[in-house]
């Protein structure tokens, strides 16, 4: 059983909003108090292996020196932020330093400070530029939480409270072929792609589909919140041509597989696919909140002074973490680093069978375990749910999405040690095995 202080809890129990998410796993959850490369400390000592990432965000790992002391330095300053109307030296050098990481074509950079955020500034970007109002997205897609990235969310969950959203989206399937919607064998993940983008633009060319005026399509290379769902290789290229056929945008949803997490700098590399906007947060900074929209010369250089401003935005303390943390992933070769976590994941698939695992699929250190009833594909989300709490009450940080909140994610830091994964995919074999192994 895990110990916790029972003053802090009680501090929480009174005056925090039930809506968030801290109790998701346990009613009385541990409260963190150190951290260092893979591994968590809670206010009792007792020590986690980290799966989780910090929700996707500490890909350079906890308790970084080089984003620590970046931190420092600025904040010693005494400019810790000056609101949007004015520069700091920070905010251009680390323009610089994401024109130099993104991939060649996207030429500049909109600050912001959530994910969700950004993603909304890309919707107003997009319907500016082409005059229409439209978006289309994808099942199991996740953008944020904020309404207009809510809306090109697909999860019911978190969208019908809010009903009606005032943002026109249409959804299509993902081509995700363990569920395809299609009856197709989601062993020929080729025709599961072709009928996938077919579909879409077959409505988008037919004038009876009821598909109004699309100003852009929002993706992510891989489904995050979704249950890291990898589509068939060429899924963003075929959407590249589609965009470019119907003259819509492509945006890119970069937030969780930004930055070294799938084995490239960025999701969309893996199928060399120019997306018109890219939207980055999470591991931009590893740290502090901060985000950004990165994109063509022609879409974001036209813009009105004032199109888009928050008073957080180019904050230079994160600005500064962010530059440390950037620096820090070139260093140690982030991608080549995920690439290498993602072979020793891949390893451990192939030798702990368990019933429970529908389909194991990933890319770095970015990989996902779908949890079914053994015997059938049905979606397990309560044995999901147990693994991700019996892996805390163990000491192992796990993530869990899915379509049916039936997968358990496996998203370790990038820095993470041969030792770091082999204990925490050890206790996670250990997990299954006891759960339905």
């Amino acid at each position: 059983m895990i110990k916790v202080s029972n003053e802090e809890i009680a501090i929480l129990d009174a005056h925090e909003s039930s809506g968030t998410k801290d109790r998701a796993v346990l009613q009385e959850p541990p409260l963190f108090v150190r951290g260092d490369g893979a591994r968590l400390w809670d206010s009792n000592g007792r020590e986690y292996i980290d799966f989780l990432s910090g929700g996707g965000t500490a890909n350079a790992g906890y308790g970084n020196r080089e984003i620590q002391a970046a931190i420092q330095t600025q904040a010693a300053t005494g400019v810790n932020h000056v609101g949007s109307l004015l520069l700091t030296p920070v905010k251009a050098r680390l323009i610089e330093r994401l024109i130099g990481v993104v991939p060649d074509g996207l030429t500049r950079v909109h600050l912001a400070v959530t994910g969700g955020e950004a993603v909304e500034v890309a919707f107003k970007m997009a319907r500016v530029h082409t005059g229409r109002q439209n978006i289309v997205a994808f099942w199991g897609g996740y953008h944020g939480a904020t309404m207009g990235a809510m809306a090109a969310s697909a999860s019911r969950s978190q969208r019908d409270p809010f009903f009606p959203i005032a943002l026109g989206v249409t959804h299509f399937p993902y081509p995700y072929p363990y569920r395809n919607p299609f009856g197709v064998d989601p062993r020929d993940t080729e025709q599961v792609l072709d009928v996938s983008v077919n579909y879409l633009e077959a409505a988008l060319d037919s004038p009876a589909s009821g598909l109004a005026p699309v100003a852009a399509l929002v993706v992510e290379p891989i489904q995050g919140v979704g249950g890291i769902v990898v589509p068939p290789s060429g899924f963003l290229a075929r959407l590249r041509q589609v965009c470019d056929r119907h003259s819509i945008l492509l945006i890119v949803d970069e937030i969780f597989c930004g930055f070294g997490r799938t084995g490239r700098w960025f999701g969309c590399q893996h199928d060399e696919a120019l997306p018109d906007l890219m939207v980055i947060s999470k591991g931009l900074s590893s740290a502090l909140p901060i985000s950004a929209v990165v994109g063509r010369e022609e879409v974001m250089a036209q813009l009105p002074v004032g199109f888009q401003s928050t008073t957080y935005e180019g904050n230079p303390i994160a600005c500064s973490a962010a530059i440390a943390n950037l620096d820090y992933l070139k260093s140690i070769r982030a991608p080549e680093k995920a690439t290498a976590i993602g072979q020793r994941i891949a390893k451990w698939t192939q030798s702990t069978p368990a019933s429970v695992v529908g389909e194991a699929r990933g890319k770095g250190a970015f990989w996902g375990l779908e949890i079914v009833e053994p015997g059938s594909n049905r979606p397990a989300p309560d044995v999901a749910a147990k693994i991700v709490r019996e892996g805390m009450v163990d000491g192992l940080l796990l993530f869990r999405g899915g379509h049916y909140k039936n997968v358990v994610g496996i998203m370790p830091p990038i820095p993470s040690t041969d030792t770091d994964l082999d204990e925490g995919l050890t206790k996670l074999g250990s997990i299954l095995e006891k759960l339905g192994g």
